[in-house]
């Protein structure tokens, strides 16, 4: 590919089990080498050898009032950097390492997390559980980050509650009627981002 010289850093993604890296092999963009590229030049040798990344492991149940645990069985699972104020974990923040499958029992493993602390966030796509964030909890202050930077971690579990319900109208203030194809997004108010522990409603 054609680049523009001056100083360049390179990173190279991959979607499975291999975690991200900049060159020369490193997880954050401060430690990448700069590439200096002058006009009409062309520098071979820039290989990658991918590792596997982390792993964080769990299983996902969801708590009725009155009735017993009963395991997940459609929702996605996210891993969000617990250092967001570093620029380089930015785009990192919604749905890059994530999953969206379970084998049944609620299960779930995320895979290629770079070596790191992550919080642990549910997302149900509405019904009647509350999203939470690892051990259990709405905001981001009370949750425990998960720690990636020796080894993968397992058993990180979490129990989505029967959550509230907020009923009420949207009228037109012209002519006090119903509206209809308009959507309410609640967001929490603590919330990192209006990604995260939100909910939209049509009607």
């Amino acid at each position: 590919q054609v680049l523009a010289s001056g100083g360049l850093v390179a990173q190279i993604t991959d979607s499975r089990v291999y975690a991200a890296e900049y060159y020369p092999g490193v997880f954050d963009r401060a430690s990448a080498q700069a590439l200096t590229l002058a006009v009409s030049t062309e520098r071979t040798g820039i290989d990658f050898v991918l590792g596997s990344g982390r792993t964080i492991s769990g299983q996902i149940t969801t708590q009725m009032t009155g009735q017993p645990p009963q395991p997940l069985t459609f929702g996605t699972i996210h891993a969000v950097p617990a250092d967001l104020d570093d620029p380089d974990f930015e785009s990192w923040r919604s749905t890059s390492h994530s999953v969206q499958t379970f084998d049944g029992t609620g299960n779930y493993t995320i895979e290629g997390l770079w070596p790191g602390s992550y919080y642990i966030h549910t997302t149900t796509f509405a019904g009647p559980y509350a999203d939470a964030i690892y051990p259990g909890v709405y905001e981001f202050s009370s949750a425990t980050a998960v720690d990636t930077s020796v080894a993968n971690q397992e058993n990180i579990d979490i129990s989505l509650q029967q959550g509230a319900t907020l009923r009420g109208n949207v009228t037109g203030a012209d002519s006090n009627a119903a509206l209809e194809g308009v959507s309410v997004t609640i967001n929490r108010k603590n919330a990192l981002s209006d990604n995260f522990l939100s909910q939209t409603l049509y009607g």
